[in-house]
C-alpha cells in the first residue's frame, strides 16, 4: 500500500508540470494550504479523494486519466 502515495504524487506532479502550474497557483485554485499541497505532491501525506478531485479539476485534468497513471506508476495490474 505504501506505493500509492508516491504514485499519486508523481502523477499529480507530472500533470502540474505538463500544464505549467506552480504549487502556489494550485493551492490558490483549490483552497488547499500550500504546505498540505506540497506534502501531497511529494507523497509525504496521503491524499483524500476529495482533494485529489479538487486538484484534478484545478489542473483541468481527467481524474480517470490520472488514476490510470497512478495504477501504471504503482505497478498495479489493471483488471480485464
Amino acid at each position: 500500500m505504501d506505493r500509492y502515495p508516491e504514485a499519486i504524487a508523481a502523477a499529480l506532479r507530472g500533470e502540474a508540470a505538463a500544464r505549467k502550474v506552480s504549487y502556489r497557483d494550485l493551492a490558490d485554485r483549490t483552497g488547499i494550504p500550500l504546505r498540505t499541497l506540497s506534502r501531497y505532491m511529494t507523497g509525504e501525506r496521503a491524499i483524500t479523494v476529495e482533494n485529489f478531485m479538487q486538484i484534478a479539476d484545478a489542473l483541468e485534468a481527467s481524474a480517470t486519466d490520472l488514476i490510470s497513471d497512478v495504477v501504471r506508476r504503482a505497478g498495479t495490474p489493471t483488471p480485464i
